[in-house]
């Protein structure tokens, strides 16, 4: 897997500003993340990076779909429903409380790698859901979320926030 993983990191390049900027209490949400669902903590602030989202808002697409949080976990789609469905946690309650949110993206992450046991197929899957994991975008996004991750631990950004 190592092979593969390298094979996929730095093809894409980011700016030093490109980097999230969390809140300490959502930081401690990615550590917390990370050692519950047996994570590496720096993938999984990459994560938050690449997707950009922010508390408190929901983004809405042009296709009309509608991506919630910190982690642009999906209004409409099958992971929003399991999360009110098995923990009772509320579409509200991942848009405006950002550790929620990291914790619910941390789960899902975890329940990808469990099925697929490949980083490249669990962040695809976490993307564009498990039945299109071989899809290219997906397989593009797995890309850029493991070069933040190689970009971010090269420059040691992450253990800085993390740790």
């Amino acid at each position: 897997m190592l092979i593969r993983l390298l094979s996929f990191i730095g093809l894409f390049g980011l700016s030093q500003g490109s980097y999230a900027s969390l809140t300490e209490q959502e930081l401690e949400a990615v550590r917390d993340a990370s050692s519950v669902f047996n994570l590496d903590a720096c993938l999984l602030y990459a994560l938050q990076v690449g997707e950009g989202g922010t508390t408190g808002v929901d983004k809405v697409h042009n296709n009309g779909s509608i991506d919630t949080g910190i982690s642009q976990i999906n209004k409409g789609g099958v992971w929003m429903r399991l999360l009110k469905e098995k923990f009772g946690i509320s579409h509200e309650s991942i848009r405006d409380n950002g550790p929620i949110n990291i914790l619910s993206s941390g789960y899902i992450l975890r329940t990808e790698l469990n099925r697929t046991h490949d980083i490249v197929l669990a962040l695809s899957s976490y993307h564009r859901g498990f039945g299109k994991r071989y899809s290219k975008s997906g397989l593009q996004y797995s890309n850029r979320i493991l070069n933040i991750y190689k970009n971010i631990s090269v420059k040691r950004i992450c253990k800085s926030l993390i740790t």
